[in-house]
C-alpha cells in the first residue's frame, strides 16, 4: 500500500513498529560495525604487506558506511518480508558496506583474488560493473563477503558489501550520485569539445548551467 493511501492510524502503527525495530536492532548493528572494522584491518594489513614486498600501495583510500535502521526497515518493507532481526540477517547483505579505492583496474581484480585466498573468508556474491557498466557509465566491482567476527562467547560470519573501484571510477560515481553536478560536468565537457576554447567554454557553461539550476 502506498504511503499516501494510508490512514493516519496505519501511519502511526508503522511509526511505532519502526521505533520498536530501531530499539531492538542496536545490538545487531554493533555486529555489522564490528565486521567493517575486521575488514578494514585486513585491507590495511594487505596494503602494508604489498608495500613491503613490491614497494607500492595499491589502495588509495577506503570508506565505510553502516545503513541506518530506517533504511533497513524500509528495505524490508520493499521486500515484503517480516520486519524482524532474523529477516535482516536473511535478506539484507549490504547493511555493512565498504569502498576500496585503488589506483588501477588490475588492482581491483588483484585485491579480490587475494581475498579469495583467505580460507576463513566466504565470498557470497560478485557483481562486475567494470566489465558490464551500468547505462549511466557507473563502473565498480561489488563483492559481498562473510567475515568471521569473534565475540565473547561465539564466532559469527557477518556479511559486508565491498565496492572496489579506481580513483577515476569513484569520481564518476560521485558525479552520478549528484544529478546537478553530473549535468554540469557533461555540459562542460561537451561545450569545451565543440568550442575548442576554454574561455568560450566558461561563458557558455555559465549560461547553460544557470538554466539547469533554475
Amino acid at each position: 500500500m502506498e504511503r499516501e493511501q494510508m490512514t493516519a492510524e496505519q501511519k502511526q502503527q508503522i511509526v511505532e513498529h519502526f521505533q520498536l525495530f530501531e530499539k531492538a536492532s542496536k545490538s545487531l548493528f554493533k555486529k555489522y560495525d564490528a565486521a567493517i572494522k575486521e575488514m578494514k584491518t585486513r585491507f590495511e594489513i594487505l596494503d602494508a604487506d604489498l608495500e613491503y614486498r613490491f614497494n607500492r600501495n595499491p589502495i588509495h583510500h577506503m570508506e565505510s558506511r553502516l545503513k541506518t535502521p530506517k533504511s533497513v526497515f524500509e528495505k524490508l518493507q520493499r521486500y515484503e518480508v517480516p520486519i524482524t532481526l532474523q529477516s535482516v540477517e536473511e535478506h539484507i547483505l549490504d547493511v555493512a558496506g565498504m569502498r576500496v579505492i585503488v589506483s588501477y583496474i588490475d588492482d581491483v581484480y588483484a585485491m579480490v583474488k587475494v581475498l579469495s585466498m583467505q580460507d576463513d573468508l566466504k565470498i557470497v556474491k560478485v557483481k562486475d560493473y567494470i566489465k558490464n557498466p551500468k547505462p549511466n557509465g557507473y563502473r565498480s566491482l561489488h563483492v559481498i563477503v562473510k567475515v568471521p567476527v569473534y565475540f565473547l562467547d561465539r564466532k559469527q560470519y557477518v556479511p559486508v558489501e565491498i565496492q572496489f573501484r579506481t580513483v577515476a571510477m569513484d569520481f564518476w560515481a560521485s558525479l552520478v550520485d549528484n544529478p546537478a553536478t553530473f549535468r554540469i560536468f557533461v555540459v562542460k565537457k561537451n561545450v569545451q569539445h565543440l568550442c575548442g576554447c576554454e574561455a568560450v567554454c566558461r561563458v557558455v557553461c555559465f549560461v547553460v548551467i544557470g538554466n539547469f539550476l533554475k
